[in-house]
């Protein structure tokens, strides 16, 4: 009986080392599967003022920064402190999930942006960088509504054209005045003409009447 009993318990013990030797724990259920660091901005120009990042995780020790780098550079994590930088925060300012960092230059267009997180909770550190997103130029704002354009032109037609289109006639009983003003008048009436393009696009010219004595 004793026999039998030890029989099984050893029968037992092999079962149990077979099942262990073909049981595998995977590599990746101890290893560091790192931190998730992406760029939620998707269109970056030359007039952006934040950014949005979202972060997998936060390490406990570390900075974060917003670098600038050419458009055919890559990423040197030795040359971090050397990349011009729009952006920098210690970790303990930030948070897993979505930041938003305000820049503090404007990126420059044809430049590549890239968010780069170092972990330095070890000994030794580790970066984590997002995808680079290339700077595109600012569209211009158009033609704008009230005030002067630079190029001089509204509507099709040049300043020229518009202020000749343009008049000021001073009226007395509703015809063309032709008596001098008295230093007793206190007003006047006038009548204005303006080109049918744009009210805006006239420019008014001061005009200083001098009392003329007879």
């Amino acid at each position: 009986m004793q026999y039998t009993k030890r029989n099984k318990m050893l029968s037992v013990l092999l079962s149990i080392l077979m099942i262990l030797s073909v049981w595998t724990v995977p590599a990746s259920a101890f290893a560091d599967e790192g931190i998730s660091v992406t760029l939620q901005t998707a269109e970056i120009t030359s007039e952006t003022s934040s950014v949005s990042v979202s972060l997998s995780k936060v390490p406990a020790s570390g900075i974060l920064r917003v670098i600038e780098l050419d458009a055919g550079e890559n990423y040197s994590s030795a040359n971090l402190n050397n990349y011009k930088s729009l952006h920098f925060s210690v970790v303990s300012t930030l948070k897993a999930g979505s930041n938003t960092l305000a820049l503090t230059a404007k990126p420059a267009a044809g430049k590549k942006l890239m968010v780069v997180l170092r972990d330095s909770t070890n000994t030794e550190t580790q970066d984590y960088t997002s995808s680079a997103v290339t700077v595109k130029a600012a569209e211009s704002g158009g033609s704008s509504s009230g005030g002067s354009g630079d190029s001089g032109q509204t509507g099709g037609k040049t300043e020229a054209e518009i202020l000749k289109n343009c008049g000021i006639e001073i009226l007395q009983n509703d015809k063309t005045r032709t008596e001098k003003f008295r230093e007793t008048e206190t007003s006047s009436q006038v009548k204005v003409t303006l080109d049918d393009s744009s009210l805006r696009s006239c420019k008014g010219s001061g005009a200083a009447f001098r009392s003329v004595q007879g």
